[in-house]
Order: structure tokens, then C-alpha cells, then sequence
């Protein structure tokens, strides 16, 4: 009972690996990828993070009027990200995508682009959703689930017959080079590629964790609906407040003097300053009401995240934990890093790798024991 159990647990880690490895080894190189997008972003466009010393002091309609002058009248403005540091440029979205980065002192565009037709949006893209919208995303939630199944069935393979663990670990324990490798890389990444696909399953299925942990009614205001999408309109052609006025009541009722980010309103309904001001007890999202200048605070202080997109190239929020539940945080800290410790998102990187090795080893294997039966190993 044990031996054939112990084989049908091999022969589903096997086709498991062998047909789905076209699919794994593309996912786990583009999670590596996005653990570390930004410090990539910058290799690939370094001019756009060149922009000198200086504090980003100058009023918002300041880089507002630089970046339209530079998008020209095909793309209105829609959103003002600010930097990290004085070494990060102020960021300017507009309509369709186009994005301008600006030196903060001088509100100087260093660069135009598109980062939604870049190499760091197609990665996104195909990482969570195969570039099918939400039907790639469930796709890609049951291919987790498959890595699951392939990460438990590996270890129950990988395990020694007669429970001799520490022998199990040595290196020569196939005559193939290639099981070797295929052994040990897998027993010490098993773990780990454990978690982050069934962290990866969560993220395609976040109702899963929405009976645990909903999130607060209000978050449905700025997120795209029940998908967790940033979703707006065009923005108003011509606000009836300037961008100044929106900040300054913004930052008033809120009890602020910075602002993270400022998004101009858009068209449909009563159109709506939102602007994320900082003070002493975090983040406050408020929103400023574009023909009477009222503010409301929507989100209480202290939440997390941000309210730019995944591609922020310098601003200082990134979209991927704003008003999102407690437990969907810590599976988006586990999975791709977010505000996690370096180790962590070093040892994701390397994860993301093994897909690959896995994969190579694993169809090597199956193509060599095919003519040797003599070299499946122990």
C-alpha cells in the first residue's frame, strides 16, 4: 500500500512538473522580477531617477502645468504622486497611461513615458493574469494550487525509504547529476515555494480570505469594486478649484502639512478632489468636493499603503495595500515583499529562480529514467 501510494504521489509530481513547466518557469522568473521592479525600473530608465538635489517645495499646479505641457492636449493630467526622498522624482499620470517624471525642485520633466506599455507592466501583467484580465487571473490562482500539489508530492517523493533524512540530503544520491541537483534544490525550496503559491492563491481568490478579514466599506470608494482595482474615469476638463485649493482644504481638515498624493476629478457624478495627506499618525485619505470645496476624511490615519498604481517609478505609495484587509496585507507581504525585510524579499527573489532549475532538472530526469529505469533514485 505504502510503495504504491508512494508512486502515485511521484507519478502526479511528475506530470504535474512536466506539462505545466512551460507555464511555472515564465511565473516564477517574472516573480522574481517584480520583487524587485523598482531597483530594475531604474537600470532601464535611469534618467528618470537623475534629478539632483532639492525638496519638492513648489505648489502642486506647478508640476501639474509642466507635465501637461509636456503630454500636450491628447493626454489631460489625473494624477500627482510626490517622492519618496530628494532623490526621487515627483510624478504626474495622465490619461491613457502617459506619465512624466519632473525634477522636484525645479518641476523640470526629466522624461515621458507610457509605463504601462514597458517591460515592468507586461511583467505584471502575465504574472497576475496571463494577460487575460480576470479569467488569466483564475488561471493563474489554480496554477498555484498545482504548485501546491507539486511542492507537497516532490517532498513526499524526495523522502527516504527507510527515513534516513540526513543521508537523504547528501549529494551523490542518484548516479544523474541532474537528480541531484533536482533533490536538494527542491527539499530546501519546497517550504517556501509552499507558501508563496498558496499565498498566490489567495491573491487570485481574495474571497477566500474575506470572510476572516473583510475589509472597511469605505475602501470600495477608491478600489474598483469586489476585484481590488484601481478603476476611474477620465478626469473633469476644466475643475472648478485649482489643484492648490483642493491640497490646502485637504490638508486643513485633515491636520496635515504634506500630501503623499493628489488625483484630480473625474467625470461622472459629483466630481471629487482625493488627495492621501501625511501627518504625525500616518496616511489620511481625503476627499475634496470639486463646487463647494468641502472636504471629507474617508480613511482614518494610520492606515496602510498607498494611492498610486503598481508602476509609481518614485512616488511614495504603490497602490498594492490601500484599503485592503489586514490578512490580504501579510498574504501581498509574504508573496511579493511588500514592505517585508530585505531577507525576505532576497530569499523570494531566489525562489522565484527554482521554477526554472525544477523544471530543467525534473524533464531531463524524466526523459533520461525513460530509456535507464535503473536511475530513478532511492
Amino acid at each position: 500500500m505504502t510503495f504504491r501510494l508512494r508512486k502515485l504521489l511521484r507519478d502526479v509530481h511528475l506530470w504535474v512538473g512536466v506539462c505545466l513547466a512551460i507555464v511555472f518557469i515564465p511565473l516564477g522568473l517574472s516573480g522574481s522580477w517584480l520583487v524587485f521592479d523598482d531597483a530594475f525600473d531604474h537600470m532601464l530608465h535611469p534618467q528618470r531617477y537623475v534629478v539632483g538635489g532639492g525638496a519638492a517645495e513648489l505648489a502642486p499646479s506647478r508640476y501639474l502645468a509642466a507635465a501637461q505641457q509636456a503630454f500636450g492636449k491628447g493626454a489631460p493630467v489625473a494624477q500627482l504622486r510626490m517622492p519618496d526622498d530628494q532623490n526621487a522624482p515627483v510624478v504626474v499620470s495622465g490619461a491613457g497611461g502617459q506619465t512624466a517624471w519632473l525634477e522636484p525642485a525645479s518641476a523640470k520633466v526629466v522624461d515621458v513615458g507610457n509605463p504601462r506599455q514597458e517591460l515592468r507592466a507586461m511583467a505584471h501583467q502575465f504574472h497576475e493574469n496571463l494577460f487575460m484580465a480576470q479569467t488569466g487571473r483564475r488561471i493563474v490562482g489554480w496554477l498555484g494550487v498545482a504548485m501546491f500539489i507539486s511542492s507537497i508530492t516532490g517532498l513526499v517523493t524526495w523522502w527516504p525509504r527507510n527515513n534516513a533524512v540526513v543521508k537523504g540530503l547528501r549529494w551523490r544520491r542518484s548516479p544523474l547529476v541532474w537528480s541531484n541537483i533536482h533533490h536538494l534544490v527542491g527539499f530546501w525550496s519546497c517550504a517556501f515555494l509552499a507558501i508563496l503559491s498558496l499565498t498566490g492563491v489567495a491573491l487570485a481568490f481574495p474571497e477566500v480570505l474575506r470572510p476572516f478579514s473583510p475589509a472597511p466599506e469605505r475602501a470600495a470608494r477608491f478600489e474598483g469594486g469586489p476585484r481590488g482595482r484601481f478603476v476611474f474615469a477620465p478626469p473633469v476638463a476644466a475643475p472648478k478649484l485649482t489643484a492648490d485649493q483642493a491640497l490646502s482644504a485637504a490638508e486643513k481638515a485633515a491636520g496635515a502639512t504634506e500630501f503623499e498624493s493628489l488625483r484630480l476629478p473625474t467625470q461622472g457624478g459629483a466630481p471629487r478632489w482625493q488627495v492621501v495627506a501625511l501627518g504625525q499618525d500616518g496616511r489620511t485619505v481625503v476627499s475634496v468636493d470639486d463646487q463647494t470645496g468641502q472636504a471629507s476624511v474617508f480613511q482614518g490615519r494610520g492606515f496602510g499603503g498607498g494611492f498610486g498604481d503598481a508602476f509609481r517609478g518614485g512616488g511614495r505609495g504603490d497602490g498594492r495595500g490601500f484599503g485592503r484587509p489586514p490578512a490580504m496585507r501579510i498574504v501581498r507581504l509574504l508573496h511579493a515583499g511588500n514592505d517585508a525585510s530585505m531577507i525576505w524579499r532576497v530569499l523570494i527573489f531566489v525562489v522565484g529562480l527554482v521554477p526554472t532549475i525544477l523544471s530543467v532538472t525534473g524533464v531531463v530526469i524524466w526523459l533520461r529514467t525513460r530509456r535507464r529505469p535503473d536511475l530513478q533514485s532511492s
